[in-house]
């Protein structure tokens, strides 16, 4: 169900999180009455896998675009959301299998060295070029940073309307990255991978958010960093990615 705020922000929670494989392990475990010293983890455990998991939604979603050209995701009537729900469930949920198999699930990656992992073992559908945007050093929580991240999606946004492409670009604060897509009519569409609560509209699984209020959608990336616990050191990065088709 897509919850509302009117004019302002959509959310629509996720069938799944990161966090789904061990939970559904743990309870297999426990109903069988199995109690091990060193578990073997799930093969789609998504462990620290927030970076990989939004460059699987980014190219899911870049690979569908001709489905996003005239869409409007804020219409309760608009057929592509609820496939963009199970896209990304269902990436969660499967594409780890294909990961795991090349990294650690206990060490944290950067964008550019998931990509790489991603990249080379051809788990991608389009090679991608990456743009980075620094802001200029500021912190997260001072009103420089905000001033510059609603002035650089607003210059994104512009660009997605005006080429008719989807400009797409991973959020990155402390340890915790997220997908945010931009869409031909203006939409602005973050799929966030972790357990998300009530507090900031979720269920405990992942959660969509979408809105045209920039204001709107910065307002509920501070919340969910402030929740977090990101640091007020912490210096955001934007991570633009440019498929090369």
């Amino acid at each position: 169900m897509v919850v509302c705020e009117p004019n302002i922000v959509h959310y629509a929670p996720l069938s799944k999180s990161q966090a789904t494989a061990l939970e559904e392990s743990d309870r297999k475990l426990a109903y069988q009455n199995i109690s091990i010293d060193r578990p073997t983890l799930p093969t789609n455990d998504g462990t620290n896998a927030c970076v990989f998991l939004s460059l699987g939604i980014v190219d899911s979603i870049q690979m569908n675009s001709h489905e996003l050209l005239d869409c409007d995701l804020l219409d309760g009537d608009d057929p592509y959301l609820p496939t963009l729900l199970e896209r990304a469930s269902n990436i969660i949920h499967e594409y780890p299998k294909d990961f795991n198999k090349h990294r650690d699930t206990n060490s944290m990656y950067g964008v550019d060295e998931a990509y790489k992992i991603l990249h080379e073992n051809k788990l991608l559908h389009y090679p991608y070029e990456f743009s980075e945007k620094f802001f200029n050093n500021n912190t997260i929580y001072s009103c420089e940073f905000q001033l510059e991240f609603q002035n650089t999606i607003k210059d994104i946004r512009n660009d997605a309307v005006t080429t008719k492409e989807i400009q797409s670009f991973l959020f990155q604060a402390a340890s915790y990255v997220f997908s945010i897509c931009i869409v031909p009519k203006g939409d602005i569409l973050i799929t966030e991978t972790h357990p998300i609560q009530q507090q900031l509209h979720g269920n405990g699984n992942g959660l969509v958010v979408v809105s045209t209020s920039i204001g709107g959608i910065f307002d509920w990336i501070m919340k969910r960093s402030l929740q977090s616990g990101v640091s007020e050191s912490c210096t955001p990065f934007l991570y633009l990615a440019i498929p090369q088709r």
